[in-house]
C-alpha cells in the first residue's frame, strides 16, 4: 500500500532482506571472536547477522558454557538516566 511520502511523493515500504544466519562447529566456535571476525566481510554488508551457538550435544562442560563477552543476564542491572531539562 502506498502513501505520501515528506517531499510529495508515493511511498512504498520495501522490506529489508533477510540476514545472515552462522551454524558454526564447535571446532568453529572454540574461539568466538576469532570466528566473528572470519564472517564480519559477510555480515557488514547487511548490517546485521544472527550466529546460532553450537548445540550441545550431551551434559558436559560446555552445557554451561558463557562466553567471555557474555553478561549473566540474572544478575545483570542496568540504571537508565534521565537527561537533565533543560
Amino acid at each position: 500500500m502506498a502513501g505520501v511520502g515528506p517531499g510529495g511523493y508515493a511511498a512504498e515500504f520495501v522490506p529489508p532482506p533477510e540476514c545472515p544466519v552462522f551454524e558454526p562447529s564447535w571446532e568453529e566456535f572454540t574461539d568466538p571472536l576469532s570466528f566473528i571476525g572470519r564472517i564480519r566481510p559477510l555480515a557488514e554488508k547487511t548490517g546485521i547477522c544472527k550466529i546460532r551457538p553450537p548445540k550441545v550435544l550431551s551434559k558436559c562442560c560446555w552445557q554451561d558454557w558463557q562466553p567471555p563477552f557474555a553478561c549473566e543476564v540474572k544478575t545483570f542491572r542496568f540504571t537508565p538516566r534521565v537527561p537533565a531539562p533543560e
